[in-house]
């Protein structure tokens, strides 16, 4: 495989890498037979409540009716504080902390790697761009996942999702092409030492060693 044909698969790789990470908002939220099994249980809890009050204004001023109301009465202070322990179980919209926690920790997780990773190349290859705009991309999931889980307002709309898959691919596949350009620079660099080494070498070695060094300069790296 050419040096080429490696960049295009490792660029593509980089690419679906990327858009994986706001893939889900391509998909729909629920399903056609959902949506229509929803609409139906929905229709039918109507009708079921009219019914059900048809039966209360039959049967009121009898046994069972006094029966029904004081359970009911019952069933409304249950299902209130029902309610309310529910709404002091939430934690940022989610159902409880467990569930919270297991979307924040590991956010924070990454977020911190990520960023100890930036500093890292920062000082140690400055010059390196690629490996920036890649752990970038990262940290601009890993911050519009907090922004998420906090909802400190409403949710992205899709075209904000499309963007920033675009936004991703683009700069991932742009690190990259930048990361093997820097590669293949060092390389370069390398084999130019390599080969004013080689030339010293050959330069200065003796008569009777000079067909077994150059065989051994011919070798492939």
């Amino acid at each position: 495989m050419t040096n080429n044909l490696k960049l295009l698969k490792y660029i593509l790789l980089g690419i679906l890498f990327a858009s994986l990470l706001y893939a889900f908002e391509f998909f729909e939220k629920s399903s056609e037979e959902y949506i229509l099994a929803k609409k139906e249980y929905l229709e039918m809890k109507s009708a079921n409540k009219e019914a059900l009050t048809d039966v209360k204004k039959v049967a009121i001023g009898t046994t069972q009716y006094e029966k029904y109301t004081s359970v009911n009465n019952d069933y409304k202070k249950s299902t209130e504080k029902y309610k309310e322990a529910i709404k002091q179980e939430k934690v940022f919209g989610f159902d409880n902390f467990q569930i919270f926690a297991f979307n924040l920790f590991p956010i924070i997780s990454l977020l911190i790697y990520f960023i100890l990773n930036l500093y890292k190349s920062f000082k140690n290859e400055p010059k390196n761009l690629g490996i920036k705009f890649i752990h970038g991309v990262f940290i601009t999931f890993a911050f519009f996942k907090l922004f998420w889980i906090f909802k400190t307002f409403q949710d992205f709309s899709k075209p904000t999702y499309y963007l920033m898959t675009i936004f991703s691919a683009y700069f991932v596949a742009l690190g990259v092409y930048l990361i093997n350009r820097q590669q293949v620079r060092r390389s370069n660099k390398i084999k130019k030492k390599l080969l004013k080494v080689s030339y010293h070498a050959l330069k200065n070695v003796k008569e009777e060693k000079l067909e077994e060094m150059a065989k051994v300069i011919e070798k492939p790296m």
